[in-house]
Parts: structure tokens; C-alpha cells; sequence
């Protein structure tokens, strides 16, 4: 058996992104998302509620955890994960990283890594991850990807191994001023192409962090 996960990032961080996410989820397309926790507001509690809600068909709801390259990392890390908390009453699934300047992206994604093993929540694979659970091979970042490239990648992944795939669905949203605004929709069209991609083999099950 392969392993799949198709991880949506950024939920939270538009209610537009917000809605193509959890269509997705129950098209049964995508089966994991991650949390921008600091971006939640209110206008978002009824998503927030129907996103908890499928948490009971083995979806797996993580944390986005959104850095400050000026601040304290660990207590940026502790205060994020208490608001996941906070706002949905049980501990994530597991964990990834978003940095503005990826370059400085080592040190923070080291911290969590940690956290990570210190609360038994798995973290994506970053390709510098020692410890702890996660996938076993490096995540794909689809988004900077042709579905001719994805295709590829699908067609050379190996029995017995662990896979993540990440994505930023939605729709455009003229008030968000995501980098990936234009990209969400054709993000969309990918896990679309994807999962009838991997109808093509059946040895690739597609799970949650939940199943990892």
C-alpha cells in the first residue's frame, strides 16, 4: 500500500479559501487541512463549526503555524497551539509551517519539529525532520507545479511508502492579499485531476494524519 495525503493549507485565512476547502473535504477529495489560527475571526464560526464537524470522518485538522522571524519562536508556537485549543476543543493532528521568507524557515520548522515530538503531533515532512512522526518521504508542494509534473510525481511514488501533496484551494477573493490568490482556483482543478488520478492505482490510499 501507498500512502497519500492531500493537505489543504491556509484554511482560515479567507472564508472564500474557507468554503472550497470544506467542499473538498466532503467530496471525500481531500481528507486534511491545516489551521491559520491567528486569522480565525468570527465571521468564520460557522465554518469553523462545520469544518469540527467532519473532524468525525477521520479528517485531520492541523496547524498552519505562521511565524514572525522577530519574535520568540517558542512562545509564537505555545500561543498558537493553545488558540487551536481554545477555539476547537481538541488537540491538532499534526503540524506545519508558513514563513514569508522561506529561506529563514530552518530554525522556526526545528522548534516545531520538537514541539511537535513533545506532544506526540505529527509535522510534515520538511526533508529535516530527525524525530517524531511524519511521512516518510518529503511533502510535495503542488501549487509550484503543473498537473503534468504532479502526474509524474503520482506515477513514481513506491509501495510501503508515505506521501503528502499540498495544496491552496479557493476561490478569488479581491479582499485577501494572499501571494496565492490567482493560484487557488487552479489549485482546485489539480486535486480535482488528482483524484481521478489516483483511481488509476489502487494500491495509493488516500488518508488523513489521523491514519499515518
Amino acid at each position: 500500500m501507498i500512502k497519500l495525503i492531500i493537505n489543504a493549507d491556509d484554511f482560515g485565512y479567507s472564508r472564500i479559501f474557507n468554503a472550497e476547502t470544506i467542499k473538498l473535504l466532503k467530496e471525500g477529495k481531500l481528507k486534511s487541512t491545516t489551521v491559520m489560527v491567528n486569522r480565525i475571526d468570527y465571521k468564520q464560526n460557522s465554518q469553523i463549526e462545520e469544518l469540527k464537524s467532519l473532524r468525525k470522518n477521520d479528517i485531520s485538522i492541523g496547524i498552519h503555524f505562521e511565524m514572525d522571524e522577530n519574535g520568540n519562536v517558542k512562545r509564537q508556537i505555545e500561543e498558537q497551539y493553545s488558540l487551536f485549543l481554545k477555539v476547537f476543543g481538541f488537540p491538532p493532528s499534526h503540524f506545519d509551517i508558513h514563513m514569508p521568507k522561506y529561506r529563514l524557515m530552518e530554525k522556526p520548522a526545528a522548534e516545531i519539529i520538537n514541539f511537535g515530538n513533545e506532544k506526540g503531533i505529527a509535522v510534515r515532512n520538511l526533508g529535516i525532520n530527525k524525530i517524531g512522526k511524519h511521512t516518510s518521504e518529503k511533502a510535495f508542494f503542488a501549487t509550484n507545479h503543473s498537473i503534468a509534473e504532479i502526474y509524474d510525481y503520482i506515477d513514481r511514488m513506491e509501495e510501503g511508502k508515505s506521501y503528502e501533496i499540498i495544496v491552496h484551494p479557493g476561490r478569488f477573493d479581491p479582499e485577501s492579499k494572499s501571494s496565492l490568490n490567482k493560484e487557488r482556483e487552479e489549485d482546485v482543478e489539480k486535486v480535482n485531476l488528482v483524484d481521478e488520478k489516483i483511481k488509476c492505482y489502487p494500491e495509493i490510499k488516500l488518508i488523513s494524519y489521523l491514519n499515518l
